[in-house]
């Protein structure tokens, strides 16, 4: 969840061929995830993420968008529109906005030299500068705690472990539970090359997993 090098333009001219210096930029590269979320079965909704490079940055921009519908009517609404900003690993901002059916949360976080400043609906502060959001999809967040909660900026003291396969996750990925050992519990999986390419949750009582459907170029190389 490969990105091209760098271009490196060569030009000849005229009949004596001369090779003109070597050209470079750093092109913006980028990669993409887009997951079908489903609830006991049932498709609810997308969850997509795009991460990109420019120089040093990295950022990545996440969207959710959930609906349970009964009889065709929603009887539940989940979005979550969120963007992270990262230089050299470290996470350097973060803005989100999420609404919970009708209950409005956000999250801010901004760098302040080695710690984070926290803005959120639930928890407004400072935080341990190695803090990581709730998006998943940098799989070296796995060996980081605690968590700030994207849809509210909650700090979540979170401890990660390596399980045995789940039976609805996918052959040959490798499976992690990242639980605060309160309200908090997500079973997340990467494939061979370290992508993130799902996880599962309870969904008021119901399992709700997120299925790869469709994704470019790979993660893990701005996942450092």
């Amino acid at each position: 969840m490969t990105y091209s090098p760098n271009r490196r333009a060569f030009v000849t001219v005229g009949a004596a061929s001369v090779l003109a210096p070597a050209v470079s930029w750093a092109a913006p590269q980028s990669a993409t995830r887009s997951f079908r979320v489903t609830r006991g079965g049932s498709d609810i909704g997308r969850h997509s993420v795009t991460v990109s490079r420019d120089g040093e940055t990295v950022r990545a921009q996440t969207d959710i968008d959930i609906a349970v519908k009964f009889l065709g009517i929603t009887a539940y609404r989940y979005e979550l529109a969120y963007t992270e900003v990262y230089q050299n690993g470290q996470l350097q901002s973060f803005d989100a906005i999420a609404n919970d059916d009708g209950d409005r949360g956000y999250a801010k976080a901004i760098r302040q030299g080695g710690m984070l400043e926290i803005d959120g609906s639930k928890y407004s502060g400072p935080v341990t500068g190695a803090a990581v959001p709730t998006s998943y999809w940098r799989k070296p967040a796995l060996n980081t705690t605690p968590w700030i909660s994207a849809q509210s900026g909650e700090i979540l003291p979170v401890n990660t472990t390596e399980m045995q396969a789940l039976p609805h996750s996918p052959a040959g990925a490798r499976v992690w539970r990242a639980t605060d050992n309160r309200g908090y519990t997500v079973d997340i999986w990467y494939d061979a090359a370290g992508d993130w390419s799902g996880c599962s949750f309870d969904a008021q009582g119901e399992l709700g997993i997120y299925t790869l459907d469709a994704g470019s170029g790979s993660l893990t190389g701005f996942a450092v």
